[in-house]
């Protein structure tokens, strides 16, 4: 997991298959340090057709990659996306993951 000799099966299976191992899949992308893993990662997360807990998780492992690019979308996103209206049901979810994913990011790329 994580090994860039995966990267291609990790970014098909991100993208389609069984749920876990969907979501194994986007933990792999989060450990390698490849732009091919962060465009796989952020189709994950923008899309608005996805289960939340994938695009929650997607976010999460953009915020592995710990760079400055990475952190200014997902504080954008949070900034788009932090009303009270959608701090309650599904999108809290995806909201409080956006959060948690500024707080994990390096302190030298936070916005």
């Amino acid at each position: 997991l994580g090994a860039i000799e995966g990267l291609d099966v990790l970014v098909k299976t991100a993208a389609s298959g069984h749920l876990e191992e969907r979501r194994q899949a986007i933990l792999g992308l989060g450990q390698i340090d490849d732009p091919r893993a962060t465009m796989a990662l952020l189709g994950v997360f923008r899309a608005e057709h996805e289960r939340t807990a994938l695009r929650s998780e997607a976010a999460l492992a953009l915020a592995l990659h710990g760079k400055r690019e990475i952190m200014r979308i997902l504080a954008a996103e949070l900034e788009a996306r932090a009303s009270l209206d959608r701090l309650v049901g599904d999108q809290e979810q995806l909201v409080v993951a956006i959060a948690t994913a500024l707080g994990l990011g390096d302190s030298s790329s936070r916005t």
